[in-house]
């Protein structure tokens, strides 16, 4: 009997749709978790000294959490407390088996999880809190599109519902994002995944754009979006675009890809080499591995010493420290990699209670190349993660060019673990380093910033902009 009803309390918030959520035991055991272990945690608020702003967020989050019932609100609202550290790993999944589906093509299970989810109909006739907002907006690709209209909730002043299905994850009517304004009036959204992960943004509206971040777009008509849907190929590509220029389009930097990027740029070497110039375009490429730019440096540096562009440091508390204990040996491959993870965990218990010591190194190149002599690094605020790594460490060289759009600004932390939530169907994300770099930058949230910037409504022009830009 004791165990059947530990389980009932357990389980009282599992249901998205149930109404009797303990929000403020699951939100106060984020806090308690995050703040013993997050290193953006102790890099923001306790290294730069904002303990008194962070007092103020997580008291209003706790107010609140004490006024919530519903599980989906509470998800939304663990997402709102997470939005003040810039922290771009920082995220919420949830556990699991779950939803009842295992892979996105199970369309028909997918269907019958989501059908269900309340939906809300678009009165014709409504009392306006703000034309500028209120509406319909297309989403960035044209894909589907949503009206905003007011509705007062735990978590919103407006919601975004979908005009039509969008199946198998959306519905009409059904609640795709909710906005509201903070204390300081400014714009936020909650946005929902088609995971139904929420994701909290600054919004800001400019000439009929409403943008979420730096990660969505949405636009008032639908010609405007079908104009600046993106044309980007999204395969690993080499182009002689002209006898002065010749053309890389590398969308992903995973590990596994690091063959094939030594591969395409070997078989090309020869055109690279005599053309002036290369277009390194990297957009929308969310990272991956140092490993897989490595065939890239050769051609962008003249010098064979390079800096890390930066170097990474572990906040080492308890648990942090037993999680880097409890996985030493997950890539170990031979005995000697074994060894190295024992001495690692061993030098990481002699600096428990604050972060390791920042170290930075150089990196020596076999050889260089002269040619290419100018080199165009294309971004755009999709580049995130290894990729702004690239192009940090990248502009640095005298040879290189940054065209386009800041960079996403999701460098700054990493290696998250799991962390679970009392009575919540989901489990949240810790980053447990800091990156220090070596220009002594802080770019989480910012990105990189080009030399040159171009218009981000205009970026299916941007390779011939480029290309003219360094043949002229």
């Amino acid at each position: 009997m004791k165990q059947l009803l530990a389980f009932i309390l357990l389980n009282s918030c599992i249901s998205v749709q149930a109404q009797n959520c303990d929000c403020l035991t699951a939100v106060k055991s984020l806090e308690k978790a995050y703040e013993a272990n997050l290193a953006s945690y102790q890099h923001q608020v306790v290294e730069y000294d904002r303990k008194y702003d962070y007092q103020v967020h997580k008291k209003a989050i706790n107010e609140i959490a004490k006024r919530i019932t519903a599980t989906k609100d509470c998800i939304g609202l663990v997402a709102k407390y997470q939005s003040f550290f810039r922290d771009e790993h920082l995220f919420i999944a949830y556990k699991e088996g779950y939803y009842p589906y295992q892979s996105v093509t199970d369309t028909l299970s997918i269907k019958q999880a989501f059908a269900k989810e309340e939906r809300l109909s678009n009165p014709p006739d409504y009392e306006s809190i703000d034309k500028r907002i209120e509406g319909r907006w297309y989403f960035q690709d044209a894909s589907f599109a949503v009206d905003i209209i007011p509705h007062a909730g735990i978590n919103s002043e407006w919601a975004a519902i979908l005009v039509t299905d969008n199946p198998p994850f959306w519905f009409r009517g059904q609640i795709k994002m909710e906005l509201m304004r903070d204390a300081e009036s400014h714009l936020n959204a909650l946005y929902w995944r088609n995971s139904r992960s929420p994701k909290y943004f600054n919004v800001s509206i400019n000439d009929s754009i409403l943008e979420l971040g730096k990660q969505f777009k949405f636009y008032r008509t639908k010609e405007k979006a079908l104009f600046a849907k993106s044309k980007l190929s999204d395969t690993l590509s080499f182009k002689q675009l002209s006898e002065k220029t010749t053309y890389l389009r590398i969308p992903d930097f995973d590990g596994s890809l690091g063959d094939t990027i030594d591969s395409l740029v070997e078989n090309n070497l020869t055109a690279i080499q005599q053309s002036p110039n290369l277009i390194i375009d990297v957009r929308n490429n969310g990272g991956g591995s140092d490993r897989s730019f490595r065939a890239l440096l050769p051609l962008i540096f003249q010098n064979r010493i390079i800096p890390d562009p930066y170097t990474a440091s572990v906040w080492v508390s308890p648990e942090n420290l037993h999680y880097y204990d409890s996985t030493k040996y997950e890539y170990a491959e031979t005995a000697a990699d074994s060894a190295e993870g024992v001495a690692y965990v061993a030098a990481l218990q002699k600096q428990a209670g604050k972060f390791e010591p920042i170290l930075f190194s150089t990196d020596t190149l076999d050889f260089t190349y002269d040619y290419p002599q100018k080199i165009g690094i294309i971004t755009n605020r999709k580049c995130a993660s290894t990729t702004e790594g690239l192009v940090l460490l990248a502009n640095e060289s005298k040879k290189v060019i940054q065209f386009g759009e800041n960079t996403s600004g999701t460098v700054s932390y990493g290696d998250w673990r799991e962390i679970f939530l009392p009575g919540l169907p989901i489990w949240v994300s810790c980053t447990t380093k800091k990156m220090t770099f070596f220009n002594g930058k802080d770019i989480e949230q910012i990105g990189v910033e080009p030399k040159v910037k171009l218009n981000p409504e205009q970026e299916n022009t941007w390779i011939e902009q480029v290309q003219y830009e360094l043949e002229h």
